[in-house]
């Protein structure tokens, strides 16, 4: 019985090809007994799974009988038919046997079908020519040119490596993938002719036994390999970099310019400016010094491609360079006769290197577009063509120093030229730079925009989980309730505190953080970071402890929310990893900074002032090994920390440029299993009447409000929010706090709200749909410019770019999503203890 598809086999040879067509048929072939067995010997209740598993597994197999008999089984097992069992196992035993018998033929007859085009397959002609063989080939052709006494003998030895060369090159082109083969055809081709030249050259020397004197036969067929050349070499260098490089073209002339500028000076300007040289060995002889400063620079923009080099194109470029200085040594046969030696020797070389880099596999690769290599220039590459330029005023003082002027206009003109290449190089680059500093800052600002729409949309949700867990949690729980709720807010708090972290830190990145100067109290500001980490340090039972110096001014100038945020960093680090004891926070006058004012009596008020800040714990410590990158982005003492503590690794990292922003540095001391104490300074200046010390001020105001508070019930609140999950979280704050609330969806609706009804407070969100809240709270200044309600914006957008835009607008207040009761409490006794109307 047929059991197998072959149509199935087929298509999966033609889908995944018969190499893995053969082996998912291998599996099959071992596949099936097992999968029969298992369902043979399943009891009833498993039986549904394995036949449904012996199904499957037939199916890709192919197997049609065997996947339908299976595919009945699990049928009737499923619906609770019954098997004869021993009917079964005697049917799946005969199927599987026959599915396997022809699933061995399909697969011999898939091997022997491979096998038969692997041998079918073309091989190309003479395969055992590889680029090493002849790399070898040359190496000996080149060791044993060297010894040979005789010129008649070296030079036929030249002659027939040079032939092998040519054939190995119109080899290596046509081993190209067909459609990429002009490049190799054309370079074999020129090559030929030029073969060709040196062997009329040669007829004339072993023959006739005179070397041909300019112009002669050779210089024709010379004349004609350019073409084939040229193109050979542009094409490459088109495959090699599609796309346009100004700055590689530039370069690739400063280096022509230079190799010309010698070429024309030590070889050619005796017969080229002699009155006494016939015009045509004239042109001919200027021909050859073009031709040389046209394949220098080629040879130059192949090598200083953008990208990785291949191979192939270092060979061939070396053997233009070796036909050049072939060329070069050629004048001067006639003032040194074993001249005629090396320029036989260089040819030599050039036709070894071509043979070598055409049979190299790297010839046939195609490159990658690069818009321009001027951006991606190596310090080697720009002090080469720096000193490129002085290549022309040595030779002109050396040729000064001799007494000969005659070629000083051609020297003048190529420094000149070169001034210009290298300032047309310059031009392109800082280009190519500003080009790149235009990208990096509209990648900076998506980037920005980037984090800040995603604050703005995990915010907004995590308004409603924190805002409202924390209602909950105003209630009456049970324990196991209350933990949950309680682990709810603190994961959300969490989260929220990584989405400010990435903030900062990106801001920082950027260099767009700064600090906002105002005076403020210093006292205040170290008793509410304190307050701010008691409830995590209540738990573990921590004592918290602040020690401030009697000379350390209450009143300064500086930025005090930057100054709170490294101090609640820093505090949170010592709760976090502090099991037992205490935290000790001290501020006192930093006894290393020359010059700061102490806040004495009669200190002078805007005197600067460096102050110290230490956190002290008596957590785990620090490893002195791990103590050099606990300030860098990322990370932490080991991995270890991070599964255990959490955290993004970016507090410290913040810290640190915060301190620097503020003028002072940040370090650590600290011993494992002991403790650590983390200090910083800062620069401010005194403020208020400088005199007031700090230390005066005992009370730590650590308790945040619990339950409910009776607010004034007269004043009329309007919430202007578009999310309707953040509108029931404020009105369920502001019902807990006592006060009864409107809501309107945008800020159309608001302004038409405010003119029915006279609110006291609005609470306005930023983005709405229709007008936003910058654009209502604007309309509403101008409408109601001295009774307007106070204004207070709850947005998702916490920057304080967001802050400032806000207050510039006419509002009163700003805070930040999410909102807790005791922060829309605050903003409550703040705008109730003003009056209406703009501040």
């Amino acid at each position: 019985m047929l059991v197998i598809d072959r149509n199935a086999v087929e298509s999966l040879v033609s889908s995944v090809g018969s190499a893995a067509a053969a082996e998912l048929l291998e599996s099959a072939i071992e596949d099936l007994p097992t999968r029969v067995e298992d369902v043979t010997s399943a009891a009833p209740a498993a039986l549904v799974d394995r036949a449904h598993a012996l199904a499957s597994t037939a199916t890709i197999a192919g197997a049609v009988a065997l996947a339908a008999r299976a595919k009945e089984i699990e049928v009737a097992a499923r619906d609770g038919t019954p098997i004869d069992q021993r009917a079964m196992v005697e049917d799946l035993e005969r199927l599987s046997a026959a599915a396997c018998a022809e699933l061995r033929r399909q697969l011999d007859h898939l091997k022997g079908a491979a096998q038969t085009r692997a041998d079918d397959r073309p091989r190309p002609a003479l395969a055992w020519l590889t680029w090493k063989v002849f790399a070898a080939f040359a190496v000996c052709a080149v060791l044993i040119r060297i010894p040979i006494p005789t010129t008649r003998a070296g030079q036929i030895w030249v002659i027939s490596m040079s032939t092998l060369s040519v054939g190995s090159m119109w080899l290596g082109a046509s081993r190209v993938q067909p459609g990429e083969r002009k490049p190799g055809y054309y370079l074999a081709l020129g090559w030929s002719i030029y073969l060709f030249g040196d062997i009329i050259w040669y007829y004339f020397a072993l023959i006739r036994h005179v070397v041909p004197r300019l112009p002669s036969t050779p210089d024709i067929v010379f004349n004609l390999d350019d073409f084939p050349t040229f193109l050979g070499m542009l094409l490459l260098i088109r495959r090699r970099n599609p796309s346009r490089d100004r700055g590689g073209v530039i370069d690739a002339a400063i280096i022509a310019v230079v190799a010309g500028l010698v070429m024309w000076v030590y070889m050619d300007v005796l017969t080229t400016l002699s009155a006494a040289t016939p015009i045509a060995q004239r042109v001919v002889s200027l021909k050859y010094v073009v031709e040389g400063i046209a394949y220098i620079a080629l040879a130059g923009r192949l090598l200083l491609l953008p990208g990785r080099r291949p191979a192939a194109d270092v060979f061939l470029t070396g053997a233009l360079v070796s036909r050049c200085i072939g060329d070069f040594l050629i004048g001067f046969t006639t003032l040194a006769p074993f001249g005629i030696q090396l320029y036989y020797f260089a040819y030599l070389v050039a036709f070894l290197l071509a043979g070598t880099a055409l049979l190299h596999p790297s010839f046939s690769a195609k490159g990658t577009a690069a818009t321009s290599s001027a951006s991606d220039v190596r310090v080697f590459r720009l002090v080469f063509l720096g000193a490129a330029i002085l290549v022309a005023p040595l030779i002109l003082a050396l040729r000064s120093a001799a007494g000969d002027y005659q070629d000083v206009p051609v020297i003048v003109t190529a420094l000149f030229v070169l001034l210009l290449l290298v300032m047309a190089r310059t031009g392109a680059l800082m280009n190519s730079l500003r080009s790149a500093r235009a990208q990096a800052e509209m990648a900076n600002q998506a980037k920005s925009a980037f984090l800040a729409m995603m604050s703005h949309e995990m915010r907004t949700p995590l308004n409603a989980v924190i805002g409202l867990s924390g209602l909950v949690l105003e209630g009456d729980l049970a324990p196991d309730q209350r933990a949950s709720l309680e682990t709810v807010v603190s994961s959300g708090r969490l989260l929220l505190g990584s989405i400010n972290d990435v903030l900062d830190f990106s801001k920082a990145e950027s260099g767009s953080m700064a600090l906002e100067l105002a005076p403020f109290d210093l006292g205040e500001c170290i008793d509410s970071a304190i307050g701010i980490v008691a409830p995590a340090a209540g738990p573990k039972q921590l004592r918290l402890r602040r020690h401030v110096d009697d000379d350390v001014p209450r009143m300064v100038v500086g930025d005090v929310t930057r100054l709170r945020q490294v101090l609640v960093n820093l505090l949170v680090n010592a709760v976090k990893f502090t099991e037992v004891g205490g935290i000790d926070l001290r501020a006192r006058i930093d006894p290393d900074a020359p010059g700061s004012a102490a806040a004495e009596p009669g200190a002078a008020r805007g005197r600067p002032v460096t102050l110290q800040f230490s956190v002290t714990d008596t957590g785990i410590g620090i490893p002195a090994d791990a103590q050099s990158r606990i300030f860098e982005s990322f990370s932490q003492v080991d991995l270890s920390t991070t599964r255990r503590y959490g955290g993004t690794g970016l507090g410290l990292a913040i810290s640190r440029r915060l301190c620097q922003l503020m003028g002072g540095r940040m370090w650590v001391e600290s011993e494992s299993g002991v403790g650590s104490t983390f200090s910083f300074t800062a620069v401010f200046n005194v403020g208020g009447d400088g005199a007031a010390p700090c230390s005066d001020v005992h009370e730590l105001r650590l308790g945040g409000r619990r339950g409910g508070t009776v607010g004034d019930p007269s004043l009329r609140v309007l919430v202007v929010e578009d999310q309707p999950v953040n509108q029931e979280v404020a009105l369920r704050l502001l019902a807990r706090l006592g006060y009864r609330a409107d809501i309107a969806v945008n800020g159309l609706e608001a302004i038409d709200a405010i003119a029915r009804h006279a609110y006291d407070i609005v609470f306005m969100d930023m983005r709405m749909p229709e007008m936003d809240g910058l654009s209502a709270c604007q309309a509403i200044r101008e409408r109601w410019p001295t009774d307007g309600p106070r204004i207070v914006a709850i947005t998702a957008n916490a920057s304080r770019v967001d802050r400032q835009a806000c207050l510039d607008v006419g509002m009163d207040d700003f805070l930040a999503k999410p909102i807790t009761l005791d922060d829309l409490a605050d903003a409550l006794d703040r705008c109730s203890a003003q009056p209406p109307g703009p501040s």
